[in-house]
């Protein structure tokens, strides 16, 4: 697939913004890329001890680190 001319296309197709937007999210999502710089969410349960990661969406965390000098300030 030719993604410029699917873009082209979908360009003429939907001359309001807010359907080529949402024809161009879809084209996206079925083309299944995965991005390159995943936005995380960091997540502490315990204050600041222990600090875990996750990428924006999912529910799979990882460890980060954990100790006390972890966090540069305190909560």
């Amino acid at each position: 697939m030719n993604i410029t001319k699917k873009v082209i296309e979908l360009t003429r197709e939907n001359p309001n913004d807010m359907k080529l937007g949402s024809s161009v999210r879809e084209l996206v999502e079925s083309l299944n890329i995965k991005d390159k710089n995943p936005t995380y969410v960091y997540e502490s349960p315990d204050g600041g001890n222990t600090i875990y990661r996750r990428e924006s969406g999912s529910d799979e965390r990882e460890l980060v680190k954990k100790g006390e000098d972890v966090w540069p300030f305190k909560v």
